[in-house]
Parts: C-alpha cells; structure tokens; sequence
C-alpha cells in the first residue's frame, strides 16, 4: 500500500514544485479500525495511541497544506494581476474589443498561466478536504474506542475485585496503611 502523497504547490524559492507527505500512520491507523469491533482491556491503550499518533500526523500535515494554499492564493491573484495590468490592453487593442466585466473575465478565464495556478490551488484545497475526512475518522475511531473502555469500566474494577488495592479508584490512601 501507498503510504505518501504528493500534491503540486506554488515553486518555493528552493525549487520545489511539489509536496510529499507521509501517511504511513494513518494507513496503520486505518487498517487498525476493525479491531475496535473487539476491543480488550490490554488492546484500547495502543489503539488509542495508534489513532492518537495518526492524529496528530494528519493535523501536522493540514497545517502545511494550508501554508501551500495561501500560497497559491496568491500566485492566483498575482497571475490574475498580470493578465489584467499586462496582458488586457493589449488583446483588446489586438480584437477590436472594447473592455467589459464579461470581456476581462474571460480573458482571464482564458489565460494558460492562470489556470496552472487555478489547478493547483484547486488540487491543494481538494487534498485538504480529504485530509480533513481522515482527521474525522481518527477522531470517531478513537471516541468509540474511549467510549467502549468507558461502558464496560475497564479501569481498574478487575484489580479492586480482587482485592489488590482497597478505598476508591483515584483517590489517594495519605496517612492510611494499604
């Protein structure tokens, strides 16, 4: 399985023209889900931990691709600019056109540098919205899985059954022989 993604951006000042992120947390994460079907005392914490540590990848890289798409904002409206303060004057002088809400949006519309960046933002904001979907499944699998500890009260009742610490749960014995 394909544990990385690569998603175009706007070319950083070292080259880059592309950002690759590692989901390699999450597909574990994910292949883990079915387990909380069955879930035991000894398996919930490192569920918990699993969905926790995919969590937090995915939150990290949501970060980045939100750098990257006010990035490419503004690439879109610098490109937008050019077309307008540059470009525009001399197509309408070009057609025998004269220049109309209309006419200049589909000059724009029509520019090839504007849509590269239009595509690009397009493909960062619709990452981000995938991105967001798995942030959403590790947050319901690791609820469920909190929740089902909480229902059936693993946390500690078998031990206090058994005798091997007495007064409550939690609450400290100061002063008191155990």
């Amino acid at each position: 399985m394909r544990t990385e993604l690569t998603v175009p951006i706007v070319k950083t000042l070292d080259g880059r023209e592309d950002l690759t992120v590692q989901l390699h947390s999450t597909s574990v994460a994910e292949s883990r889900a079915p387990e909380i079907a069955a879930i035991t005392p000894t398996k919930a914490p490192e569920l918990l931990v699993t969905f926790n540590r995919a969590y937090l990848d995915l939150t990290q890289i949501f970060a980045k691709l939100h750098l990257e798409r006010s990035r490419a904002e503004d690439a879109l409206g610098k490109a937008k600019a050019v077309i307008l303060l540059d470009k525009l004057p001399g197509i309408l002088k070009e057609k025998g056109i004269s220049s109309s809400v209309d006419i200049r949006q589909a000059i724009v519309d029509s520019d090839a540098d504007y849509q590269a960046a239009k595509e690009t933002l397009d493909i960062i904001t619709a990452t981000m919205e995938y991105i967001k979907g798995k942030i959403k499944f590790m947050e319901n699998s690791y609820t469920a899985v909190k929740k089902i500890i909480g229902e059936r009260n693993w946390n500690m009742t078998e031990s206090l059954s058994q005798g091997e610490v007495s007064g409550p749960v939690g609450r400290a014995q100061f002063g008191k022989p155990l």
